[in-house]
C-alpha cells in the first residue's frame, strides 16, 4: 500500500471555550478521501446523508483519525455531519460558527 497525503484534512481542535471544525465547507471530489483529526477529546460524528460517506456513525478515540471516501451517490452536494466532543459534553462548530459540511463536488 502507497502512503500518501490525504484529500481533505479536517482538525478539531479546541479555541478557548469552544471546539471548531477547520477548515469548514472544504471541497473533494467522489472517491477522494477526508481525514478527521482531533487531539483532547474523544469524538462522535454523525453523517446524517449516510449515502455521502457509507456509514452513518463513528467513534474515533483521541489521537486516533478518521478517514472516509466521499461517494459517488453524493455528487454536487453540500454534505452536514456533526462532531459530538466527549470532552465538552457538546457538539463542535465550524470557524465560522455554522455546522460542519463538505461540499461534493460532480467529478474530475
Amino acid at each position: 500500500m502507497v502512503n500518501r497525503p490525504h484529500d481533505l484534512t479536517i482538525y478539531i481542535r479546541q479555541e478557548g471555550d469552544q471546539w471548531v471544525v477547520d477548515p469548514n465547507g472544504g471541497t473533494v471530489q467522489p472517491g477522494y478521501d477526508v481525514q478527521w483529526i482531533c487531539e483532547g477529546s474523544d469524538v462522535i460524528f454523525w453523517f446524517p446523508q449516510e449515502d455521502a460517506f457509507g456509514q452513518a456513525m463513528a467513534t474515533r478515540s483521541s489521537g486516533q483519525d478518521l478517514v472516509v471516501v466521499a461517494n459517488s451517490a453524493a455528487a454536487g452536494r453540500r454534505v452536514p455531519y456533526a462532531v459530538y466532543v466527549v470532552a465538552k459534553e457538546g457538539f463542535a462548530t465550524g470557524l465560522d460558527g455554522n455546522e460542519p459540511h463538505i461540499l461534493i463536488g460532480d467529478g474530475p
